[in-house]
């Protein structure tokens, strides 16, 4: 995703509302840390709405308390600069899936008001890859390869909508059999792999 612009002018998006999946929600266990004087807590509210509107629920838990075969999150305090430029986090589907949130440049770039608004996007774009084991991006809303300051403005005004082609591939991936679906790693398992492999750009 882009970094977000310095100024954000008028609201003007508003996002659709896509159908859900089913009569009864799909729940996803995710996993990821609070960070002292940030609104962790209200990202993770908004990100519940997000995925609530597709008939998804997500059931956060701790990093400490992470279960076996939960998708854990991890955030980046202190990114470099050559690191991923522009991005605001990166997620690698498979096997050993991860997901990786540079929450320093947010809370540089955004206004503090803004920031759960803009991690609670960006916390679903990445789940999202991660939930359907693909690198797919949309021309529009919430799955696009880059936010522009239009996108930005909708996520202050609401939420960025799922694409009907979105919905679709999170449907599908959820009603794939168990075993068939993308594996989560373990805590520990991503802390192998972090130490044995570089870690791959999102966008």
């Amino acid at each position: 995703m882009m970094i977000i612009a310095a100024a954000l002018m008028a609201l003007s998006v508003t996002a659709g509302v896509p159908r859900r999946l089913g009569p009864a929600p799909q729940k996803l266990v995710v996993c990821a840390p609070f960070v002292p004087g940030f609104q962790m807590g209200e990202a993770r509210g908004l990100t519940s709405q997000i995925f609530g509107r597709v008939g998804v629920k997500i059931d956060w838990r701790g990093r400490r308390h992470c279960p076996t075969n939960s998708l854990p999150i991890d955030v980046s305090l202190d990114t470099p600069a050559d690191t991923f430029p522009g991005a605001l986090g990166f997620a690698v589907p498979g096997s050993s899936a991860r997901i990786v949130i540079f929450l320093d440049r947010i809370r540089r770039n955004a206004p503090e008001a803004l920031a759960p608004r803009i991690l609670a996007h960006v916390f679903a774009h990445e789940i999202t890859h991660v939930l359907r084991g693909d690198r797919r991006h949309s021309d529009a809303g919430l799955m696009k390869a880059h936010w522009e300051q239009s996108d930005y403005h909708g996520m202050a005004r609401g939420f960025l909508p799922f694409t009907a082609e979105d919905v679709r591939l999170i449907e599908r991936a959820l009603t794939r059999p168990a075993l068939t679906r993308p594996a989560l790693a373990t805590p520990v398992q991503i802390a192998q792999d972090k130490r044995n492999s570089a870690e791959g750009a999102r966008r």
